[in-house]
C-alpha cells in the first residue's frame, strides 16, 4: 500500500472470501486474508474488497488422474460464481463511485453443495468419471503416510469449508454492480462449446 501511494495508485481491488471473518481467524488462510484486508483499509488508497464463494472454475481441480474425489460429506451449499461474471463485476466497480472503500459479498445465482456441482461437472465434461467420496480422516491418514502435502492441504481446506459454510449477503454488491448471471449448467454448456471449437 505504501508503494502504491508512492506511485499515485488510485484504486486497490482485493479478492478475499465469503468465509473470511474474525470468528474464522483460527484458520491460517483466513488469518492471512484478514491481515491483508486490515492493511488495505489502513493504506490510504480507495479500495474494494470482494468476498466471493466458490468459483465454478475450481471444480476442475477435483479431477485428477481419471478420478474425481470429494472429501468428507459436503452438505453445505455454496452460491457458485463464474469467473466471467466476477470479472464483469470487478470491472464495473472501477466505474462506480459507490464501490470504493467497500467490502462486497458475491454469490452466484444458485446454491449447490460441492458433490452436486462436481457431479454436474463430470456429467458435462468428463462423462467417463463418476465422482467418489473420501472421508476426511482417511484422506488425512493417506496424506501423512504417503507424505503427500498437497492431499493433506486439500483435505484440511475442505474440512474447513464444511465446518464454516457460506456467509454474507450479496444484496449490496448486486445493487451496485449487478448480479452474477451464469448458472452452473449454463457455464458448463459454454465449456463444452469451447472444447468443441478448439477441436
Amino acid at each position: 500500500m505504501a508503494a502504491g501511494r508512492a506511485v499515485g495508485l488510485t484504486r486497490v481491488t482485493y479478492v478475499s472470501g465469503t468465509t473470511v471473518y474474525d470468528a474464522n481467524r483460527w484458520f491460517p488462510l483466513v488469518a492471512r486474508k484478514l491481515a491483508a484486508e486490515d492493511a488495505i483499509r489502513s493504506g490510504g488508497i480507495p479500495y474494494t474488497i470482494f468476498c466471493p464463494g466458490w468459483f465454478m472454475e475450481m471444480l476442475g481441480r477435483f479431477v485428477r488422474g481419471g478420478r474425481a474425489i470429494v472429501f468428507g460429506r459436503p452438505d453445505r451449499r455454496w452460491h457458485f460464481v463464474a469467473v466471467s461474471d466476477f470479472a464483469r463485476m470487478v470491472v464495473a466497480s472501477y466505474r462506480q463511485t459507490a464501490a470504493p472503500d467497500n467490502r462486497l459479498y458475491v454469490h452466484g445465482p444458485q446454491a449447490l453443495n460441492i458433490e452436486e456441482a462436481l457431479r454436474a461437472y463430470c456429467r458435462a465434461l468428463h462423462p467417463e468419471i463418476t465422482p467418489g467420496a473420501t472421508p476426511f480422516g482417511l484422506s488425512c491418514l493417506v496424506a501423512r503416510l504417503a507424505r503427500i502435502a498437497e492431499l493433506r492441504s486439500a483435505a484440511d481446506l475442505m474440512a474447513y469449508f464444511e465446518r464454516v459454510g457460506e456467509r454474507g449477503s450479496a444484496a449490496e454488491a448486486t445493487a451496485i454492480l449487478g448480479a452474477p448471471r451464469l448458472t452452473l449448467d449454463q457455464w458448463l454448456a459454454r465449456q463444452r462449446s469451447q472444447r468443441a471449437a478448439s477441436g
